[in-house]
């Protein structure tokens, strides 16, 4: 009896392409091994601020359907807020028109793939398409656009046409470009030039000191962050005006607890209404910055970093970075002649932004436990010198974190490490962001 041996031949592989999650696979065969391939998408933003409350919907005008990002489903219509940015995916022969509505009214009709002015996308499915941003922003008004309530033949598009992509916005790389279609509507009231430049050059070195630090502009950061200083404090300083203090140790079964004890008459005082506090108690920590113990001091130096960003205080820091910004502006201004790039571009302001928003603070927290060893030792009494002595204190710390920065190199390194960031995705990712270092320099200088 002969025994014969059965060979199974390899199915034949059958590849099949989808282009968004959860999407149907077309050309499925049987007695095929099967493979269904996600390509990449394309990324669409619509980021639109008017400023009216309004809510938007866009839908499809035609047969194609895209991926709401947020609700993580394939549709042909998705809603969002003004103020709230929509994410979609759309697929790379996405042929369709997108429609923008405010209610019932259509504001724009978007062609995506007539929009690309970059490369367009290869047949490799690890290819990604150019991602489009269409951002809206409008000046504040009081009352709600107009412009919605008129027929559609006399009301303003608040959305580029195709023929407003201009070629600046074309940014082309090996791989990942990006194209934003920007209309920016600006405000009638323009910061006088005289003014700006004033700003701008307020950064400049100074006779004053060597180390470029006490330029006119860190000066009227000073003077801003004092008067928001004693605003923020203005109810015990006009309590304790005239008045003084001292700490008293008081011993207790669980232990010593240090008063802050003031002299006169409480009944004179508003705020500061009872003759003595605990050094912690949050209506005096200002006064006291906790001293008597180190976890008092401790919560004062938190307080007062925490402080920096409340109050009056915020808009000091709102204005310390509208100074950086304007000193920024003009170094921005200054081309190199060979490269055409800015003497500092926009990472460059934002890396001097985070450092100084971080400086505020620690110089707010060494001020405060300074405040509170001269408060122990009994030198500051006062509440005049306690705001004299803590104005003093931060504007001396502000000093030192300075020189600090300019031996050290803290702000140059967080611009560096921020500048290598779209390297790194690029060396790590290099399936989605191939030449997205290029492109990035492309929006960065304008220039490949």
């Amino acid at each position: 009896m002969m025994s014969a041996t059965m060979t199974t031949k390899p199915l034949p592989e059958n590849v099949t392409y989808i282009c968004l999650p959860g999407e149907d696979a077309k050309g499925i065969k049987v007695g095929c091994k099967n493979r269904v391939i996600l390509r990449k998408h394309r990324d669409v933003i619509f980021d639109i601020k008017i400023g009216n409350n309004a809510e938007y919907t866009i839908k499809v005008e035609g047969k194609d359907k895209f991926y709401d990002a947020k609700l993580k489903k394939i549709t042909d219509t998705t809603t969002f807020k003004d103020g709230e940015p929509c994410h979609i995916w759309v697929s790379r022969d996405f042929n369709s028109t997108l429609i923008v509505l405010n209610n019932v009214r259509i504001i724009s009709r978007i062609p995506i793939n007539k929009l690309d002015c970059t490369n367009k996308c290869g047949p490799d499915p690890r290819d990604k398409p150019a991602p489009i941003t269409i951002t809206v922003r409008s000046e504040k008004n009081k009352k709600a656009n107009p412009d919605l309530n008129l027929p559609l033949n006399q009301r303003k598009d608040y959305f580029s046409s195709p023929s407003a992509v201009s070629p600046k916005f074309k940014l082309e790389s090996n791989g990942l470009s990006s194209m934003h279609i920007v209309e920016y509507k600006e405000n009638s009231t323009k910061t006088p030039e005289e003014v700006a430049n004033f700003f701008k050059n307020g950064g400049e070195s100074t006779a004053i000191d060597s180390q470029k630090l006490l330029t006119r502009n860190w000066l009227w950061a000073q003077i801003g962050g004092g008067m928001a200083y004693i605003n923020d404090g203005r109810q015990w300083l006009k309590d304790l005006w005239n008045q003084k203090f001292y700490l008293q140790k008081i011993k207790h079964k669980a232990g010593t607890s240090t008063y802050i004890i003031f002299k006169g008459n409480s009944g004179f005082r508003s705020y500061i209404s009872g003759t003595r506090y605990l050094t912690t108690n949050d209506k005096v920590i200002s006064i006291s910055a906790g001293a008597g113990s180190l976890q008092g001091i401790g919560k004062g130096a938190w307080e007062a970093a925490k402080g920096s960003f409340k109050g009056a205080a915020k808009y000091a820091l709102f204005l310390s970075i509208a100074l950086d910004t304007a000193e920024w502006l003009a170094d921005y201004e200054q081309r190199d002649p060979k490269t055409g790039k800015p003497k500092r571009d926009l990472i460059d302001l934002l890396a001097k932004i985070f450092i100084d928003v971080a400086f505020a603070a620690v110089s707010s927290a060494i001020a405060s436990v300074g405040v509170a060893f001269l408060v122990g030792a009994g030198i500051l009494t006062g509440g005049v010198a306690v705001a004299l002595g803590g104005i003093v204190l931060a504007v001396g710390a502000g000093l030192v974190l300075g020189l600090l920065d300019n031996h050290v190199g803290i702000t140059q390194s967080l611009s560096s490490a921020m500048h290598s960031t779209w390297s790194m995705l690029e060396q790590h990712r290099a399936d989605d962001y191939k030449g997205y270092a290029n492109s990035m320099n492309q929006v960065l200088y304008g220039q490949p």
